[in-house]
């Protein structure tokens, strides 16, 4: 995935994350009739925007299964990577797809640094199985990400094309 690429390439470093869904949050966003990834993405997109106060957070995100549980692997990429943006973001994701309660409450978010484009591959393993469940979008580039990716796309292919008829 470019996007992933993107954003290990940025200044920035980048923060790979798992996020563990509430029944509560994987019923309404089944119900939803933008459907189950464009209702997470929105409400995820709304929460940042009030958090970030409308600073702009590359990000891609995936819908994955096992065991039967559904949960959210992506990766994003901040302006500034520090303490409290992290606890926004957080907050962010908290409030837009639903916070555990009770024990285990402090396993339901992982951040981690992004080191590898490895992470999207892992993400999308069981993207056939998500499908059947949640329909064929199983997962979102948000726009900002999505300029950058292609930029990184098309480099790819300039440089092997470069590499192949030089």
């Amino acid at each position: 995935m470019t996007a992933t690429v993107a954003l290990q390439i940025s200044e920035t470093p980048a923060v790979a994350f798992t996020f563990n869904l509430t029944p509560d949050a994987i019923a309404e966003a089944m119900a939803a009739p933008t459907g189950f990834l464009d209702s997470l993405k929105r409400s995820f997109d709304l929460e940042l925007k009030r958090a970030l106060k409308g600073a702009a957070l590359p990000y891609w995100f995936v819908i994955d299964v096992e065991h039967g549980r559904l949960h959210i692997h992506g990766a994003f990429l901040s302006p500034a990577i520090n303490l409290p943006v992290l606890r926004k973001i957080r907050d962010a994701m908290k409030v837009a797809w639903g916070e555990w309660q009770g024990p285990g409450k402090h396993k339901q978010l992982r951040f981690k640094q992004l080191y590898s484009d490895d992470w999207a591959t892992y993400c999308l393993r069981n993207q056939r199985a998500v499908a059947k469940i949640i329909g064929p979008r199983t997962f979102t580039i948000n726009q900002s990400l999505r300029r950058d990716a292609e930029w990184v796309y098309a480099e790819i292919r300039r440089i092997m094309r470069e590499g192949v008829y030089a």
